[in-house]
This record gives C-alpha cells, sequence and structure tokens, in this order.
C-alpha cells in the first residue's frame, strides 16, 4: 500500500511561534491529519493475514471478564458464614 506524498500545506496542523513552526504537543501529534499518514505496523498486518487464513483468537479476555463479573455478585448468605473458629 503505497502513500502518496502531501504537499506541506495539505492539511497539517501546525503552530506558529514568532512566524517559526512550533514544537507539537503530544495531542497535537496523535489528533493531527498528517500524523496518519503511516503504513499499518507488522503485527497488526500478521493480525489481519491470520484472521484471513482462519485462525482462530485464542485470547482469555472473555473468561477471564466472566470470572470477575461473577466475583463482583454479592455473595449468598450461606457464604457469609464465619469459617470454623469463628474468625473472618
Amino acid at each position: 500500500m503505497a502513500s502518496t506524498p502531501k504537499s506541506p500545506s495539505a492539511a497539517t496542523t501546525r503552530s506558529t511561534s514568532d512566524g517559526e513552526p512550533a514544537l507539537r504537543l503530544p495531542h497535537e501529534r496523535d489528533e493531527s491529519s498528517d500524523s496518519q499518514t503511516s503504513e499499518p505496523r507488522e503485527v497488526m498486518r500478521q493480525a489481519k493475514e491470520d484472521i484471513d487464513s482462519g485462525k482462530q483468537e485464542t485470547g482469555r479476555g472473555e473468561v477471564t471478564d466472566a470470572v470477575y463479573e461473577r466475583q463482583k455478585q454479592p455473595a449468598s448468605p450461606a457464604a457469609k458464614k464465619s469459617p470454623p473458629g469463628g474468625r473472618r
């Protein structure tokens, strides 16, 4: 995927200080139109190839989320009993 070079005046977000280009803040670099012109990273290219070839997701996010949600539920009255020895 080849990108076409943009002219210096083509939709760039630049601030100036006394007529000189000023350094941009992090959010200005992230949100500027000229920061979105890079090629896809190798890891993203590999992820697309994996999905296209039929490989399945092996992440544990869904299982971990379900366990977390179960643990957030209020405990039943039977589970709130004191353990043997009277300590909590």
